[in-house]
């Protein structure tokens, strides 16, 4: 019996072929030669193909082009952009962005710097910031041009308006890669490997490629006269060897499932290539491999940066959307998302009270919040996923307030759910792999939802004093020991994992943690002491850190322990030392020191010698912004001990700190009296804990807690 489905391939070929005789009489763009790879690289059995198959049986570029063209553009049977109440979803993209690259006015992925390209004409394999004075060398800056992030905000203007300008541009684009760009005949791989160094083929970018810009404009284009038979076909053939790249190299980690997605795109969306179905089952294979080996048992991913730990999470739902919209869902294996439950809840445990994520390796401002969007589709019936994502309204919010995971090492203390809550994020466990920062027992936080006590995230991946200072321990909230920073390798990027025991304790009083450093220090990894922080949260409104350095020998040392508030405006106060956020209008945070007999206290802000203080490194538009860096100096023989109160302090809410004074007979002890008459005694108790007992105005004792010990 005919099906239905053979007889309306028939009628497409035949109406492929009247097409194509048509198409002869309209002028061509030139067919250039090489496209005969695509030819014999499909599936020329398939009917659909049919009047393709009838134009190459004779080697006949110049009708073979146009035939596939014509196919590709009336073919139903694959699906890229998603659509809402039927009709295609319009794609985010930036006008100014479309309008500056039409012009030829870009930038390099993250980068700040656009460089303006001479009549529109991208050289692919330039590097602005070599080029530009006052830009430190980044090899990202050219690497990321070949992402080609604005090519979607040429997509998106074009599906937003239809205006051929921003056609135009991708086509003159397209052929100037295609042109500049061959296929390399080895792997660019991995940032350190020289075949890299100036490659637009690094295996991560055309992973990239082949996720994002090149189907969306390879889709959205389609029926744009600018984008011609030639060309689509052209690009097509490049499409092709994106495939069989992706399929013979690869990177690991983040890059490894970001180029899986992109092998996998290519084969979703273009079945008529013989190797479609290969690439397909590859991708899957590798993704399912690298889910169970690079999540840890708490959700955590290895490289245990909380950007690139989203980065994977999207490159894995990106490739199963693909699936679901061309009904491939079965190539997957049944269960292949109920690992990912765990990674979207590791989001979700970390995640800050402004719904991003604490800066820890390299990290730039993430939305947890739109990663639990993507998570709610896949995990509908995780109530705690829907109310954050609806704000509360729908669902119910998660179970535990603080949390630990003690494979990540990873600890946030939270006073509630709530954007104006009180959160802090402890680092005590391992240093992950690649874009490691040299950051053991940092902290950061957010007073009433505002980040003040901040983690640089890394920055840009340039070479500069910028880039090196904001990976290491200089700029993270932890302790220098003779001027050194910690130093500890990367971890290896095969292996098991264990858990980091960090005393963990929550209850409705407080929460504590603790954490130790006990590697080395300086280029030589010396290890003149060892460092244990402990972190306490009365909740829901009082920090207390303690700070014990244990030499190693018997020689004096030095000890610095830097807090980094992110803003220049602060005020000492003389009487207590404590150095004070002053933003008006916002909330702020008071850096208490409580042991101050042979402390030295200095805020600076601004400083670049003889050593850089207070300033944020970030990504973006405005790399470097001026802040402040309180430091905490005390040097001696044997234990020195650090003591620190963090009052989070919410708008319109001065520091309540008036005095702070010594415990006789307790070293280690100290009595802070608040404006409002209540008093807290704090102390260290022996080799690790921390004990804080509230007195009331009225003399009646009010909150206690003793956290380790």
């Amino acid at each position: 019996m005919v099906s239905k489905r053979w007889i309306f391939q028939c009628f497409l070929g035949l109406l492929l072929h009247v097409l194509l005789l048509l198409s002869v009489a309209r002028p061509q763009a030139p067919v250039d030669e090489s496209v005969a790879e695509v030819f014999d690289a499909l599936d020329l059995s398939r009917p659909e193909l049919s009047a393709v198959a009838a134009a190459w049986s004779h080697k006949d570029l110049a009708v073979a082009v146009p035939a596939m063209a014509d196919y590709l553009r009336v073919r139903k049977n694959v699906c890229w952009i998603e659509t809402v109440d039927g009709k295609p979803k319009l794609i985010n993209y930036s006008k100014a962005d479309a309008e500056a690259a039409v012009r030829g006015r870009v930038r390099g992925g993250t980068s700040p710097l656009y460089y303006n390209f001479p009549d529109g004409n991208i050289n692919w394999l330039f590097n602005a910031t070599e080029h530009v004075p006052g830009h430190a060398p980044d090899l990202e800056w050219q690497w990321q041009l070949n992402r080609m992030g604005f090519w979607n905000d040429l997509a998106g203007a074009y599906q937003a308006t239809g205006d051929e300008r921003y056609a135009a541009a991708f086509v003159m684009q397209l052929r100037s890669w295609i042109d500049q760009c061959p296929l390399p005949m080895q792997a660019a791989g991995g940032a350190n490997n020289p075949a890299a160094f100036g490659s637009p083929w690094r295996t991560l970018e055309a992973g990239i490629r082949m996720e994002i810009s090149w189907p969306n404009c390879f889709f959205l284009f389609l029926h744009s006269h600018s984008f011609e038979e030639a060309d689509l076909v052209a690009m097509l053939r490049s499409i092709l060897q994106h495939g069989r790249y992706l399929a013979r190299f690869h990177g690991t980690m983040n890059w490894w499932i970001t180029e899986s997605a992109g092998l996998y795109d290519t084969g979703a969306l273009f079945p008529e290539f013989h190797e479609a179905a290969s690439w397909r089952a590859q991708a899957v294979r590798t993704l399912t491999e690298q889910i169970a080996f690079q999540y840890f048992p708490d959700g955590g991913q290895r490289e245990l940066s909380t950007g690139y730990h989203s980065v994977t999470l999207a490159g894995i739902s990106r490739a199963y959307r693909v699936a679901q919209r061309n009904g491939l869902e079965k190539e997957f294996p049944p269960d292949f998302l109920k690992p990912m439950e765990k990674a979207y809840a590791w989001n979700l445990r970390l995640m800050t009270p402004d719904r991003s994520m604490p800066k820890f390796n390299d990290s730039g401002w993430g939305s947890a919040l739109d990663a639990l969007k993507e998570a709610l589709d896949f995990f509908p019936a995780r109530d705690d996923f829907r109310w954050i994502v609806t704000g509360g309204k729908e669902g119910a919010p998660p179970g535990d307030i603080s949390c630990y995971l003690p494979f990540s090492g990873y600890a946030a203390m939270r006073s509630g759910w709530d954007r104006e809550a009180n959160y802090l994020a402890f680092r005590v466990g391992p240093i992950g792999v690649g874009h490691i920062h040299q950051d053991k027992l940092d902290v950061q936080l957010w007073p009433y939802g505002r980040e003040v006590l901040w983690g640089s995230g890394g920055g840009q991946y340039e070479k500069s004093k910028w880039r090196d200072w904001s990976v290491s321990s200089f700029a993270a909230n932890t302790v220098i020991i003779d001027g050194l920073g910690q130093n500890r390798p990367h971890d290896p990027a095969e292996g098991g994992w264990k858990e980091v025991d960090a005393d963990w304790q929550s209850t409705p009083v407080f929460d504590f943690a603790t954490g130790i450093y006990d590697e080395g220090y300086g280029p030589k990894r010396d290890h003149p002491a060892v460092h244990r922080r402990d972190v306490l949260f009365l909740k829901p409104d009082l920090f207390v850190v303690a700070d014990r350095l244990v030499p190693n020998d018997a020689t004096p040392h030095t000890y610095q322990a830097r807090w980094n508030l992110a803003t220049p405006a602060t005020r000492t106060d003389p009487a207590t030392r404590a150095v004070v956020t002053v933003d008006a209008g916002k909330p702020n945070l008071a850096v208490v020191p409580l042991l101050g007999e042979g402390l030295d206290v200095k805020a600076v802000s601004a400083q670049e010698t003889p050593e850089i203080l207070g300033w944020i490194v970030q990504r973006g538009e405005s790399p470097r912004v001026p802040a402040t860096t309180v430091v905490h100096v005390r040097a001696g023989v044997g234990q020195q001990i650090f003591l620190t109160l963090l009052v989070p302090l919410a708008k319109g809410v001065g520091n309540p700190v008036i005095k702070v004074e010594p415990v006789p007979g307790r070293a280690e002890a100290a009595e802070v009296t608040l404006g409002d008459g209540r008093c807290l005694r704090i102390a260290c108790l022996g080799e690790r804990g921390i004990t804080v007992a509230e007195t009331l105005f009225n003399g009646q004792p009010g909150r206690t807690a003793q956290g380790g010990g």
